[in-house]
């Protein structure tokens, strides 16, 4: 993953002065993603410098302002909000993508990854920091019994399960209990989605991992050794995307091949939404695709 930026200060209760967002037939090639989320037919995809852009159809993007300068590390959407994460415990929220509210949360800690299900809000980040909300503005911490960095969260199947370093697994039903589960791997998990009755994990040296609970996990060979940064399930297919343009696929969670990204840049983030995955990257890299294995840049 690349290294991310410093947070260079938001004030709690600062108030958001929000500028109209600007047309551009594709990003700034000064910004490096590193993530994108889908939702309320819209696509957001987050970088360094507090950058945000949003897309109705993944081709064509505009820039945004949260009216703050952040180092953001990943977007989310669920539960009709996208949340924006990042250092020092940061979180905004936005109904559209382009109207952006920050939240006050009981940590400094960074923050890594978001999931919506059961009408719970679950956030995750370093020293095992889990956070809870039904309503994205009131926040509760929660004990995870980890001190490892969180890297993502998914929900499926009445279950989140958060991944981090080392291998670390950790599986609740409720966002308040949360019990370690063993991944066999000691590499960092960086990504994790559910589709199809499985959960697979994704993360350093071509690390994959699948299981049909979160608890019981088995080593998938990815045919690479690339870090493998974000992963989604779309189409009946999850496609994992990493560093040096890597793009993989399966349809069942078990046998991955690999795709032609068109890019040598690092990518770190996939959505998928409206029958378009789109994925970003490192220099503003941004592809997309009808069917998850010929990507083109817009």
């Amino acid at each position: 993953m690349n290294t991310r930026g410093r947070w260079f200060g938001l004030g709690l209760g600062l108030a958001l002065a929000l500028a109209a967002g600007c047309s551009v037939s594709s990003s700034s090639s000064s910004t490096n993603f590193i993530g994108v989320a889908f939702g309320a037919g819209t696509f957001v995809a987050v970088g360094n410098d507090s950058a945000v852009f949003t897309s109705s159809d993944g081709a064509n993007w505009s820039e945004e302002s949260i009216g703050v300068t952040a180092t953001l590390t990943n977007v989310a959407y669920g539960g009709n909000l996208f949340l924006l994460v990042g250092d020092t415990g940061v979180v905004l929220t936005s109904p559209d993508g382009t109207t952006w509210n920050p939240e006050i949360l009981p940590t400094a800690a960074t923050l890594h990854g978001a999931s919506f299900g059961n009408g719970l809000f679950v956030v995750v980040g370093d020293a095992g920091t889990i956070l809870t909300s039904t309503d994205a503005v009131n926040w509760t911490a929660q004990t995870s019994g980890s001190t490892s960095n969180l890297r993502q969260i998914a929900f499926g199947n009445g279950t989140f399960v958060a991944v981090g370093a080392g291998g670390s697994i950790l599986t609740s039903t409720d966002g308040a209990s949360w019990s370690a589960a063993q991944s066999g791997s000691s590499n960092v998990l960086d990504a994790i989605a559910y589709g199809a009755g499985s959960y697979v994990a994704a993360g350093a040296s071509g690390t994959l991992l699948r299981s049909p609970d979160g608890t019981t996990w088995s080593a998938i060979a990815s045919g690479s050794t690339t870090s493998l940064n974000a992963i989604v399930y779309g189409l009946g297919l999850f496609v994992t995307v990493g560093s040096n343009g890597v793009i993989l696929t399966s349809s069942d969670g078990q046998s991955f091949a690999a795709q032609s990204s068109g890019t040598g840049n690092d990518l770190e983030g996939i959505t998928f939404g409206t029958n378009v995955f789109a994925a970003v990257g490192s220099s503003g890299t941004i592809l997309d695709s009808s069917n998850g294995t010929t990507w083109t840049q817009p």
